[in-house]
């Protein structure tokens, strides 16, 4: 089917869009807040949905908040934070079963929504702030959290890259934030974030399960329709541009397998221009078919892993390498290879149909869970063209390799990073 989400904006500005299925067990009820991306805010804001989930009206303990969930026949809460395009988007949401699953008088989806908003509009606090036993134990699970980000030498060096590309834009920062920042952040002042975020972000609240559309719709603004009035428009984001000369940064740290990362600005103007994209992404590493994985880590045995990865909201895209420090010139060079051979044209229609078959699965597959066709639906909504199931299967099927080849002349390699021992460069 062909169907979306349907939108409907409440008087105060919230946004809401509903999905009606009953393909899954469970209803699921997400809550997104956007706010800038900025240095002074990216660590508090970090910080503001961990101390959310910590207590709220009624509920002022986490083990009262998980009572109360085990009465939700096991409903599930989370929260967090992630980067959308130039946006920092706090996420507090909440999953529980379908009432036509278990004998109950009371609609469990009306209960949960309500719970949602007291969550995110009526957290624990004392004397104006935010409680300062929760503010520290979240200060110190955030630490923990960059900590590992930190020793995770794979997912530093991609981060690392991306810092790196966007030097100057808000976006090379972590969705995490500094950890130099952590002691300095009070209860006082990490409220007065969140109460400009309730006061002024825009909110998008998405209910997919065994739900009409119109109940849907109520039940969320009896909770959420209260919140202070706010402009309903997301901040554009501004996309990925190469710089004239690609950038060399090279780090040394005690690691026994170095890094090699490149940064690639692409082109997202015109139509159709994320599924030339997504196509040029599959074919140079995206799946195990890719030009990559087949000819950098399998024949010329040059990677222990090699992938791409493509973040169409920003525009760019961004190859992920493990090496032996030693082969960096010969690994940089047949990586490169191979972006130019697309640009060349070297495509194979074994190769078109590959990546086709594979796209197709990868969208299907976000339908399998409400997460995921959630998080599908915020991307494309952040892009600008959302579309149904179909639309997109139709829109994989009629990209032609000559359009993949085109879409690869939009690619420029922006930054190289390259995370080694202290050995000679």
């Amino acid at each position: 089917m062909n169907r979306v989400f349907s939108r409907t904006t409440l008087g105060n500005g919230v946004n809401v869009y509903t999905y009606r299925t009953g393909k899954f067990k469970t209803n699921m009820v997400k809550v997104f807040l956007h706010n800038p991306l900025t240095r002074d805010l990216v660590t508090r804001t970090a910080l503001v949905p961990a101390v959310l989930k910590r207590g709220c009206l009624g509920f002022e303990t986490s083990r009262e908040i998980s009572r109360h969930l085990d009465g939700l026949y096991g409903a599930r809460l989370d929260a967090g934070v992630f980067k959308l395009g130039d946006s920092h988007v706090i996420q507090v949401g909440i999953e529980v079963v379908n009432p036509r699953f278990v004998r109950e008088s009371e609609d469990l989806t009306e209960r949960a929504i309500e719970f949602l908003s007291r969550i995110v509009f009526q957290p624990v606090t004392e004397g104006g702030a935010f409680k300062r036993e929760y503010v520290a134990q979240e200060k110190d699970v955030l630490s923990r959290e960059i900590a590992a980000v930190i020793n995770e030498k794979s997912r530093y060096a991609l981060i690392r890259c991306v810092q790196e590309m966007f030097r100057g834009d808000p976006f090379g920062m972590h969705e995490l934030g500094f950890s130099d920042d952590i002691p300095l952040i009070d209860g006082a002042g990490l409220f007065q974030v969140y109460e400009r975020t309730i006061e002024e972000s825009p909110i998008e609240v998405c209910v997919v399960g065994d739900v009409d559309e119109d109940s849907a719709v109520r039940m969320v603004e009896q909770s959420f329709g209260t919140a202070p009035r706010r402009g309903s428009r997301v901040r554009q984001t501004v996309r990925a541009h190469a710089t004239p000369e690609p950038r060399l940064v090279v780090e040394h740290q005690d690691v026994s397998q170095a890094k090699l990362c490149l940064g690639f600005a692409v082109d997202m103007s015109g139509p159709d221009a994320l599924y030339r994209a997504m196509f040029y992404d599959g074919i140079l590493g995206g799946f195990v078919h890719s030009k990559l994985f087949t000819n950098v880590r399998e024949k010329a045995g040059l990677a222990y892993y090699a992938s791409s990865l493509l973040n169409p909201v920003k525009g760019f895209l961004v190859v992920t390498s493990g090496i032996d420090a030693s082969k960096y010139e010969e690994a940089l060079g047949i990586i490169m290879r191979q972006a130019e051979d697309i640009k060349d044209g070297n495509v194979s229609e074994s190769e078109m149909d590959f990546t086709r078959k594979a796209l197709v699965n990868r969208v299907l597959s976000w339908e399998d869970s409400a997460a995921s066709k959630i998080a599908s639906f915020v991307e494309m909504l952040a892009m600008g063209c959302v579309q149904g199931l179909e639309e997109r299967i139709r829109a994989i099927e009629r990209v032609s390799r000559d359009e993949v080849i085109e879409a690869a002349q939009g690619v420029k390699l922006d930054t190289i990073y390259f995370l080694r021992d202290h050995g000679d460069a």
